[in-house]
């Protein structure tokens, strides 16, 4: 970011806003026709789309896990589905952010990294997660080990931003959902930094996932049971 921050334009930050809601777009159409095939019909209209070749094997077992009843598999097929965001619905699109005029868009996306801030409780945030860490030499304290305040990673590539989900968004989200679901109802301020913070359920952003997972009886089949 050093190196390429100075060299951004207010038409890199329009392409980059641009670039986020596209994703946030790809989540939405992929993601929200299989929650509303799932509320109106159940695993009867899964299976359809999954006939058609909609959605692949992975997905349509997710469902299944969703469907089951188990906490276990419900667990499972939410992190399952939402894999299917952060790699199928919006992988590619944070590569090509990245890839973005010649380091310029590394800045963007580090900056993301370096700003984004999970609404899940006890989630750390982004900049907070496996942060920059050297040892140097200190007079009269020999070798100490200094750690930055910024990340050490970058969250468009998606097995770091991988890694985050699972070690720290999903086990809290689910601790979450099982004693304090009213927190998680309740309304969220989002902006440009929803891109990096997956919530189970529909990511609200391209960057940041949610959980899914209500019957279409009505009965909730979440992380909670």
């Amino acid at each position: 970011m050093a190196t390429h921050a100075d060299k951004i334009t207010p038409n890199d930050l329009g392409w980059f806003v641009r670039k986020v809601l596209v994703m946030q777009k790809a989540i939405y159409q992929d993601m929200m026709t299989q929650h509303l095939t799932y509320v109106r019909t159940g695993l009867t209209g899964i299976r359809e789309m999954h006939a058609a070749e909609i959605i692949d094997d992975r997905t349509m077992t997710a469902w299944e896990d969703v469907a089951s009843g188990d906490s276990s598999r419900i667990a499972r097929g939410n992190a399952d589905l939402l894999r299917r965001e952060q790699e199928y619905c919006v992988g590619t699109l944070w590569d090509q952010c990245r890839g973005y005029k010649n380091g310029v868009g590394e800045a963007l996306t580090y900056m993301t990294t370096l700003a984004g801030s999970p609404s899940v409780a006890g989630v750390p945030a982004l900049r907070e997660f496996r942060p920059v860490k050297f040892t140097t030499d200190v007079a009269g304290a020999g070798k100490t080990e200094v750690q930055l305040g910024i990340p050490s990673w970058d969250w468009s590539i998606f097995s770091e931003r991988w890694t985050f989900v699972t070690s720290e968004l999903l086990p809290r989200y689910t601790y979450q959902a099982k004693h304090d679901r009213a927190a998680l109802n309740r309304p969220a301020h989002h902006s440009v930094r929803a891109a990096v913070e997956p919530e189970p359920t529909a990511l609200q952003h391209p960057a940041h996932p949610r959980l899914h997972g209500e019957r279409h009886e009505g009965e909730a089949r979440r992380l909670n049971n």
